[in-house]
C-alpha cells in the first residue's frame, strides 16, 4: 500500500516542481508536504488494514512494550507501510517517467516480501540475511515477530526475541532506514534543480 501510493508521486510532478522551484519554491517544504500528506494517508490505510486483519482474533498473549498487544502489532504494520511509502518516493525520484514505476513496484514489493523473514528463516543464511537488513520489511516483520514470540525452536532469530529491547531496537533501525531514504530522495531531487541564469554584465 505504501509503495503503490507514492511510486509515481514525484515523477509525474517533475515539470511542475521544476517550474515552481525556478520561482522560489523550497525543495524542503515540497518534500516535507509530500511526506506529511502521503504519510497520513498511508497511516490511515495501515490502521484500517491492521484492525480488519485482527478483527475477531485473540491476538498475542502478551505485548513487550505497548499494551494491548494488538496495538503493538498495529504499530509494526503502520511502520512498514510508512517506510514503504518512502521507498516508493525514492524510486519515483530516480525514474524518468511514470510508466517505469509499475514494474519497479512489483520488484520492490516482491523483494520486501521474500526477504521479510516470514517465508523462510534468514538468521542462518549468510548473504541473504545481510541484504535483508537494508529492507524495511525485515525490521517491521521482526517487530511483529517479537510481539507474537515467534522465536521458538528451531527458529533462533536475534531480531525476533520477545523483549522490549529487541522490539525497540528493530523500530529504531527501521526509523534510521526511513531517514536515510528521505535523505536519498532529497539528494535525488537535486538532479532536477532548474539551471540558474548567469547575470548579464
Amino acid at each position: 500500500m505504501g509503495t503503490a501510493s507514492s511510486i509515481r508521486e514525484l515523477v509525474k510532478e517533475r515539470t511542475i516542481y521544476q517550474r515552481e522551484r525556478a520561482i522560489g519554491l523550497s525543495s524542503v517544504a515540497y518534500l516535507s508536504a509530500k511526506i506529511t500528506v502521503l504519510g497520513a494517508v498511508t497511516t490511515l490505510q495501515a490502521v484500517v488494514f491492521a484492525a480488519l486483519s485482527m478483527l475477531g482474533r485473540p491476538g498475542p498473549d502478551a505485548a513487550v512494550l505497548v499494551h494491548p498487544a494488538k496495538v503493538e502489532i498495529g504499530l509494526a504494520v503502520v511502520a512498514v507501510t510508512v517506510a514503504s511509502m518512502v521507498v516508493g518516493l525514492t524510486i519515483s525520484t530516480f525514474i524518468s517517467n511514470a510508466d517505469r514505476g509499475m514494474p519497479l513496484l512489483v520488484m520492490a514489493v516482491m523483494l520486501q516480501f521474500v526477504l521479510s523473514g516470514g517465508l523462510f528463516a534468514l538468521a542462518d543464511r549468510f548473504g541473504l540475511n545481510q541484504i535483508s537488513w537494508a529492507l524495511p520489511s525485515r525490521w517491521a516483520y521482526a517487530m511483529g515477530a517479537a510481539t507474537m514470540n515467534l522465536n521458538q525452536p528451531p527458529t533462533d532469530d536475534p531480531l525476533w526475541r520477545h523483549s522490549a529491547t529487541t522490539w525497540t531496537a528493530d523500530g529504531l533501525v527501521l526509523g534510521g532506514l526511513v531517514l536515510l531514504l528521505v535523505l536519498s530522495v532529497g539528494m535525488g531531487m537535486r538532479r532536477y534543480e532548474p539551471r540558474r541564469r548567469r547575470p548579464v554584465r
